[in-house]
């Protein structure tokens, strides 16, 4: 039988580790609050320099805005006033010259057509699809005569053909067709055919001018 004796009070009695549990609590109760005060200290911080820097940013607005206002009502002014003058180009390139037109209709009529009206017109044609391009005036000429027998269709085709060829009216021509053919009234004679020749023009150019 063996007997062991504990001669160590409980109070006098040392852990192995150098950190005992009552200095482990010491330090967390100490660390803990620092640890929550530091992140609210970083949080504080960021929001100050956000808060700098929002302000440094609306204070270049305010400075920037009016320029920028007064920029955009620029630049609006500008293309109004551009898009009045590509219109206005357009207009103006697209304005027929009817002296050359006259001229043409005076030098291309066979002997056997009496001319009888004449219409000129210079409609808006519509824009194009793909954007917004100025209207254009697209001229169109109707010639109206009347021309006796035989061969009142050749000499119409004639005139049409010797109308479009004219050097002075050529380029610019885009269609030309006989639009109407019938017998005259009869007071003027059954031999008698009337007719309409009608000219659509792409545009006549100022260096066609006739005059």
């Amino acid at each position: 039988m063996s007997l062991s004796v504990n001669l160590i009070l409980p109070d006098e009695k040392r852990s192995g580790s150098q950190i005992n549990t009552k200095t482990a609590t010491k330090i967390a109760s100490i660390a803990g609050p620092l640890l929550f005060l530091a992140i609210i200290v970083q949080q504080a911080l960021r929001y100050y320099v956000l808060q700098t820097n929002l302000r440094m940013q609306e204070s270049r607005w305010e400075s920037i805005e009016p320029r920028q206002n007064f920029h955009t009502r620029l630049q609006r002014r500008l293309n109004h006033n551009t898009r009045i003058k590509s219109e206005i180009e357009a207009w103006r390139t697209s304005a027929p010259y009817w002296d050359s037109v006259l001229l043409a209709i005076m030098e291309s009529t066979p002997s056997n057509i009496q001319v009888i009206a004449i219409r000129m017109q210079a409609a808006a044609a519509p824009n194009q699809p793909a954007g917004g391009s100025p209207p254009i005036r697209r001229p169109t000429l109707l010639v109206e005569g009347r021309v006796s027998e035989p061969d009142a269709m050749e000499s119409i085709l004639a005139f049409k053909d010797a109308l479009q060829e004219h050097h002075l009216i050529e380029q610019a021509v885009s269609v030309a067709q006989v639009a109407n053919f019938a017998a005259a009234s009869a007071q003027e004679g059954d031999r008698m055919r009337i007719f309409s020749i009608r000219v659509q023009f792409q545009n006549l150019p100022r260096e066609n001018r006739a005059l």
